[in-house]
C-alpha cells in the first residue's frame, strides 16, 4: 500500500477501544462510516481493545463475538471503500511489564493475522499503540524482532504500521530498528506539541495541564496565568514563563517549532526510506476554537507537504470533529481539508 493512498483519515477514538464497546461514551455505528466517507476521509484508523476480550492465560483465545464484532466494522469500512487500520490499543501490560505479557501479544497477533490474511491489502495492522514506560525504546525494538516475524508468516505482504515508543514521540524514530529486507512497513508517530496547550482543561491529565486560555500561536496578547498543578511543576512553570515572554520561532508555542519537528522527520523518513503516518494529533474541546482551528491547520499542511498521511484523534468525542448528538460536523473538520 502506498503510503499516499491512505490519505487524510480520522480515529474512530472511544469506541472499540474501551474495555467493553460504549463504556467511553460512544459506540462506533455504521452510519459513521458513510460519514466520514461522504466528507472526504479516505482512512479510517480503529483502536481496538483485543487485550480486553482474550484469555489471560494460555493460549489468550480472543473471544469469538467481539471478533464478529470486529469482522462487522471493518466489512462496514471497505462497504465505504475507505483503508482500514486496525491495531492493539490499551494493551497496558505490555507497557507495565513487557516479559510477562509479551506472550499474549504474539498469540493476539497470531490470531488476528491468521483471521485477516485473505483481507485486501486495503485493511493494514498496526501493532501496538503508544509504546511507554516499561516498554523502552530498547525492549521495543525486541519485542518487533518477535512481532513482526508472527503476522508476516500468515500475511507476507501485508502492510504494517509500527509506532516509535516514548508515547509514539517524534524524536523517537532515531531509536527505532526496523528488519532492513521488509520495506512495506509505515512508522507511526503522535502529535501533540506543545501539550500543554492541546491537553488544556483535560481532567484525566495531572494538574500541569489545567490551565485555561492558552492560544496557539505564542505569545498571548494578555498574559496566561498557570494554573497551581502547572506553577508547582518545574517544567511547566519553565514552559509557560517562555510561552508568554518568548517571541518570534523560539516560543515554545510558534509555528516555526511544529515546522522544525515535520523537518526532523522528513529528513529522517528519506534516510531510513520509511514512509512516515502522523497517526494521532488532536486538541481537547475546552481549547479557543480559533487557535484549535490554526494548529490543526499547521499539522495537516507539514504533514501533507511532506507526503506524510494522517488520523486526526478523533471523530466524535472529546478531541472531536463531529457533534453526534445533533448528527453535524463541527466546523474543525475543515481544517483538515486544507
Amino acid at each position: 500500500m502506498c503510503i499516499r493512498d491512505s490519505g487524510r483519515g480520522i480515529n474512530l477514538g472511544n469506541m472499540l477501544e474501551a474495555p467493553v464497546e460504549g463504556k467511553f461514551g460512544h459506540v462506533l455505528k455504521k452510519e459513521y462510516l458513510s460519514i466520514v466517507k461522504k466528507r472526504g476521509f479516505k482512512s479510517v484508523r480503529i483502536p481496538i481493545n483485543w487485550a480486553a476480550h482474550a484469555l489471560d492465560t494460555a493460549p489468550y483465545t480472543i473471544d469469538e463475538a467481539f471478533f464478529k464484532r470486529i469482522d462487522e466494522v471493518i466489512a462496514q469500512a471497505l462497504e465505504q471503500k475507505l483503508y482500514v487500520i486496525i491495531n492493539i490499543h490499551h494493551f497496558d501490560g505490555m507497557t507495565k511489564d513487557p516479559d510477562r505479557h509479551i506472550l499474549k501479544l504474539l498469540s493476539l497477533w497470531k490470531q488476528i493475522a491468521e483471521h485477516y490474511k485473505s483481507l485486501p491489502e486495503s485493511v493494514v495492522f498496526q501493532l501496538l499503540n503508544e509504546p511507554h514506560s516499561q516498554l523502552t525504546p530498547k525492549k521495543w525494538n525486541s519485542v518487533l524482532a518477535q512481532v513482526i516475524p508472527v503476522i508476516r508468516a500468515s500475511n507476507p505482504d501485508r502492510t504494517l504500521i509500527v509506532s516509535s515508543a516514548e508515547y509514539s514521540n517524534y524524536y523517537a524514530v532515531d531509536y527505532l530498528r526496523l528488519p532492513e529486507n521488509d520495506k512495506n512497513i509505515i512508522v507511526s508517530i503522535h502529535y501533540y506539541l506543545p501539550n500543554l496547550f492541546t491537553f488544556q482543561g483535560a481532567t484525566f491529565m495531572p494538574g500541569e495541564y489545567h490551565t485555561a486560555g492558552v492560544v496557539w500561536p505564542g505569545p498571548p496578547q494578555k498574559e496566561v496565568q498557570p494554573a497551581p498543578g502547572a506553577v508547582q511543576a518545574e517544567w511547566s512553570r519553565n514552559w509557560f514563563q517562555r510561552y508568554n515572554t518568548v517571541k518570534g520561532a523560539e516560543n515554545p508555542a510558534s509555528e516555526e517549532n511544529l515546522d522544525r519537528h515535520f523537518a526532523k522527520l522528513e529528513k529522517w523518513s528519506k534516510d531510513n526510506k520509511r514512509p512516515i503516518n502522523v497517526g494521532e494529533f488532536g486538541t481537547y474541546y475546552p481549547t479557543d476554537m480559533a487557535s484549535r482551528r490554526r494548529w490543526t491547520e499547521a499539522v495537516v499542511k507539514a504533514a501533507v507537504s511532506r507526503g506524510f498521511s494522517f488520523h486526526y484523534w478523533e471523530f466524535c468525542s472529546g478531541f472531536g470533529v463531529y457533534n453526534a448528538k445533533a448528527n453535524k460536523w463541527t466546523g474543525l473538520e475543515e481544517a483538515l481539508f486544507v
